[in-house]
């Protein structure tokens, strides 16, 4: 796995040089600042695998320089874990909200950086061998019709507010509950009948979908501070503060005005229906590391199980399948 380390710190520098070095990562490059790295990554004609990024840096700071990377085209998924003396709150949001994988806090664990790395490594190996399941890097033209086990993966949306990757939303969790960041809500929301829904759909259906239902969350999560992924099929995940105050009822409504406010639609002008079921929130204590984790997956089965049992009568039931097939 080849790797840039980014620090305007020397000493981090040599030392992150010789523990990934020991660890077994002999292809490393170093830079000092936000711009020497830009410059390293425009010359280099063997993309990285892996960016390490401090975030107070002069000049351009981590954050930014994340930001940058995730609007080019060569750097848009490769994993960047943040190593950081910063661990207030501001900045580790801000720093996924940009696009960051993972993050560590200085002074780190070696064993923990290990793990992140493999974790990471792991992560680059899948995706070079089977075009990625998180997420998914759609192949081939735009109508080519869906696969079923091509709606199980893990869509990567840009361009919606609070929308990251699934990997990156476990992480924050991860890191919220190792800096004992408390005040936050899990939940999810799941698209009923989504494989039914999209069975015979194209692929650009499906992603446009599953990105008009996260710009609904999205909408109706303002102005509170949150993040959503794509889980796989109709599902998504969330994580928002202040969860005390999240009413279940209240929030499936809005995202059920607002789909419909979308107006959406097949490619060949059949009305899309969507339906989507929110969970019961689970306000996270933080009591270890992998609860928040387990507390989110909990959700999923939630939703799903609760869209599966939504009841719909034999009526409307016709008259939704002939809007969605003809």
């Amino acid at each position: 796995m080849k790797i840039l380390a980014v620090d305007d710190d020397e000493i981090i520098r040599e030392l992150l040089s010789e523990i990934l070095n020991a660890l077994g990562y002999a292809s490393v490059v170093l830079a000092e600042s936000g711009q020497e790295a830009l410059d390293i990554l425009e010359a280099t004609t063997d993309p990285f695998d892996c960016l390490l990024f401090d975030i107070q840096m002069p000049g351009m700071d981590g954050i930014s320089l994340v930001s940058q990377l995730r609007n080019t085209v060569e750097y848009a998924r490769t994993p960047i874990l943040m190593i950081t003396a910063m661990a207030d709150r501001k900045y580790v949001d801000s720093a996924f909200a940009a696009g960051a994988t993972d993050y560590i806090t200085k002074p780190f664990d070696i064993q923990e950086l290990d793990s992140r790395l493999k974790l990471i490594d792991a992560l680059v190996t899948e995706r070079k061998q089977q075009q990625d399941r998180n997420p998914v890097n759609w192949s081939g033209a735009d109508n080519a019709i869906m696969n079923p086990a091509d709606t199980s993966q893990r869509l990567h949306i840009v361009d919606v507010d609070g929308v990251i990757d699934y990997l990156s939303l476990e992480n924050y969790l991860l890191q919220m509950s190792r800096a004992a960041l408390f005040g936050n809500c899990v939940f999810s929301v799941a698209v009923k009948d989504a494989k039914h829904i999209f069975r015979g759909a194209s692929q650009y259906e499906f992603q446009f979908a599953m990105t008009d239902v996260a710009e609904a969350i999205s909408d109706c999560l303002k102005p509170f501070k949150f993040f959503v992924a794509h889980a796989g099929e109709g599902d998504f995940a969330c994580v928002r503060d202040t969860g005390r105050s999240f009413d279940q009822k209240e929030f499936q409504t809005a995202v059920a005005q607002r789909l419909r406010e979308m107006d959406l639609y097949y490619c060949d002008g059949r009305p899309m229906v969507l339906h989507a079921v929110v969970s019961e929130p689970v306000q996270l204590d933080w009591r270890s590391s992998r609860s928040s984790v387990n507390a989110l997956l909990k959700t999923l089965q939630n939703a799903e199980s609760e869209a599966n049992a939504l009841e719909t009568s034999p009526k409307q039931n016709g008259a939704f399948t002939r809007r969605l097939f003809g």
